[in-house]
């Protein structure tokens, strides 16, 4: 069981803030079990959020404790995370499923702040409706052809056809391909 001075020993870490670790030590002081591996969790989660991540993956935290707990001077601290961290948080009154209302939502192995997962769960929705919906837009196809002859490639021609045809398009390439 992971205990309170461990969160604190956090604040040590490559990468956790203070911000972070004051979420761990309220999520853990609000469990009713009195275990800090929520707490810990929690501190992940808002970790992640500044890396660019929603979530966390808790099975790669167990399978790689030293790429998330790693001290200044290059220690690790992974006797934190056990191969029962997964189930702790599950036993865990401050960790739901998706659908419940609990400060962490535990989806698979995902673990998110409850409020980002609610954020990545309604834009999934809108991009569904949107995908469902069907597009009046007409393209006149000689025009099309005409803008394209000459200064772009069929991949783009068909992108922009495609765009045009549908109410929700996703066009994805790296630098310079033309998007």
């Amino acid at each position: 069981m992971i205990t309170q001075n461990a969160i604190l020993e956090l604040s040590g870490c490559n990468g956790f803030t203070f911000a972070d670790v004051n979420l761990a030590l309220t999520i853990a002081k609000l469990s009713r079990d009195g275990s800090a591996e929520a707490g810990i969790a929690a501190a992940l989660a808002s970790r992640m959020l500044r890396d660019g991540h929603v979530c966390v993956d808790i099975m790669d935290v167990v399978a790689n404790p030293h790429f998330y707990f790693v001290q200044p001077d290059g220690s690790g601290f992974s006797e934190l995370i056990t191969g029962d961290f997964p189930d702790a948080l599950l036993r865990s009154a401050m960790v739901g499923m998706p659908g419940d209302r609990r400060p962490l939502i535990l989806d698979r192995n995902m673990l998110y702040l409850e409020r980002y997962f609610t954020y990545e769960e309604n834009v999934a929705k809108r991009i569904i409706r949107l995908s469902k919906c069907e597009n009046t837009v007409s393209i006149d196809d000689h025009l099309l052809d005409a803008l394209f002859e000459t200064q772009f490639d069929a991949d783009q021609r068909d992108a922009v056809s495609h765009a045009v045809a549908k109410r929700f398009t996703v066009i994805s390439g790296g630098p310079g391909t033309g998007k």
